[in-house]
């Protein structure tokens, strides 16, 4: 990452524009001038700035991303063994989940939490800490493709201050690993569990909802205002209880009915309309015929 060379090499913990280049007509050459033809064409140039240290966003000047200082993040260490999972559907193996959460404290800096995301999606996947199982008030991670990126994934720390995402102004992830491959994004990280951010981060040493999504067809952006298609109606899944992230063990049960008061509402009506509507028909059918009198006729 950093040669020490100042003169010639950059040190690669920066925000740097990516050319790329592949030229069969001018051979490099042994000598000290290389490429004298200037390759032919223009190379392509990657449209944000990119710190391949860190896999975040950089772009320029107008930049809401600031990855965090160097050797603060601790050494991620990968593993299968998690404290606590959360997986849609319940209790399903890693590789065929639609989305799966493994979450682990960090054995060599126990501030920071471990964590695994992966799911079937080609926008993105998020997690979010709600303190009442919605979407407003919660703080959410999200992986997304970024085709401008070395892995094809980007990371965004944001909060929702209502039924949008906004990009944190310091994004306090350690990111790890991300790849895009077969329709399906995985990415780990690591998170303190206090970032000192009370405005925009919740403290994970506290009892919180989580809030799985996958969406399809809406990619991140670069903006401050994330997702704001509402994640194309894709409604996020809540788990069934709220749990504390940095003391949780075990499978954290996630509930694949929609928890909105009103489709509760729908579903309790249709119950009992149903029923009631059906005997109604067949009372009526068999038993009121005299009282109501033969039909009228049709005038000729």
């Amino acid at each position: 990452i950093n040669t020490g060379d100042t003169t010639q090499d950059v040190v690669l913990n920066g925000s740097y524009y990516l050319l790329q280049v592949a030229t069969s007509s001018a051979p490099a050459g042994s000598g000290t001038t290389l490429a004298p033809a200037y390759h032919a064409t223009t190379p392509p140039i990657s449209s944000v700035a990119v710190n391949i240290v860190s896999y975040l966003f950089s772009g320029g000047s107008n930049s809401t991303t600031t990855p965090p200082p160097v050797g603060s993040c601790p050494s991620f260490v990968s593993s299968n063994s998690y404290r606590f999972k959360a997986t849609i559907p319940d209790s399903c193996e890693q590789s065929s989940c639609s989305f799966f959460l493994g979450v682990s404290t960090n054995t060599n800096n126990p501030q920071y939490l471990d964590f695994w995301m992966e799911g079937n999606a080609n926008g993105y996947i998020a997690v979010g800490f709600s303190p009442d199982g919605k979407m407003p008030n919660s703080d959410v991670i999200m992986c997304g493709v970024d085709s401008t990126l070395f892995s094809g994934v980007g990371f965004v720390d944001a909060y929702n201050p209502g039924y949008s995402s906004v990009r944190d102004s310091t994004q306090n992830l350690c990111p790890v690993s991300s790849n895009f491959i077969n329709g399906r994004i995985k990415c780990s990280f690591s998170r303190l569990i206090n970032t000192g951010d009370t405005g925009q981060d919740k403290v994970l040493n506290s009892s919180y909802y989580l809030l799985m999504a996958t969406v399809n067809n809406a990619p991140i952006g670069s903006g401050s205002t994330l997702a704001p298609s509402y994640h194309l109606g894709q409604r996020p899944l809540s788990s069934d209880q709220s749990l504390n992230p940095a003391q949780f063990s075990g499978q954290s049960q996630i509930s694949a009915f929609p928890k909105t008061p009103l489709t509760k509402v729908h579903g309790i009506l249709m119950l009992i309309s149903w029923p009631l509507l059906a005997v109604t028909g067949i009372f009526f059918a068999a038993w009121m015929k005299p009282a109501l009198g033969p039909p009228p006729m049709p005038p000729k």
